[in-house]
């Protein structure tokens, strides 16, 4: 089916979570990466995860409600996952668009 399933789409800023960040991954090159994936399918911050091809092998859309918030998912989670072994972040100031599909 071309439908994936059904829900609302609920204003961020009014629930409390004011910050959006896109963080860039790069993980060990073993060739296995099911630690950092299944590490990442457990953290509720995690909106989406992408594997990408370029500069760094992973792309996070991370979801908090402080930038203290953002700097203990960081430290304490992502760093403590022992196959990262590099991220860069980028803070996201406002949304222009944000699309659902196509």
């Amino acid at each position: 089916s071309i439908i994936e399933g059904y829900g609302a789409k609920i204003s961020r800023r009014k629930t409390g979570y004011n910050v959006t960040a896109f963080i860039m991954v790069n993980v060990e090159r073993n060739g296995n990466d099911d630690e950092f994936r299944s590490k990442i399918l457990s953290f509720p911050q995690v909106l989406e995860c992408h594997h990408i091809v370029g500069a760094f092998d992973y792309l996070l859309k991370v979801l908090v409600k402080t930038p203290d918030e953002l700097e203990q998912f960081l430290m304490a989670q992502l760093n403590e996952i022992p196959m990262v072994t590099s991220s860069q972040t980028f803070m996201c100031l406002s949304t222009v668009k944000e699309e659902w599909n196509v």
